[in-house]
């Protein structure tokens, strides 16, 4: 049975209208959501932003996060 209080995100698409570091923390916050209504442990910061980047990385132009 799913949390009734907990509503799902919809499937991240990353905007490039906005800059890279605004989709991670977009990413991330959808990541932590989807962690809690799987009631599994949340990414640490280190493996989030290593997960986003070999998703994502190609829209980096460079920047690290």
């Amino acid at each position: 049975m799913t949390n009734p209080s907990i509503l799902p995100y919809p499937e991240f698409v990353y905007d490039e209208r906005q800059d890279f570091e605004y989709n991670f923390w977009k990413w991330r916050d959808m990541a932590d959501n989807e962690a809690k209504q799987e009631n599994r442990p949340r990414y640490t910061e280190i493996e989030a932003k290593a997960i986003f980047q070999q998703q994502y990385g190609h829209y980096s132009k460079g920047v690290a996060l």
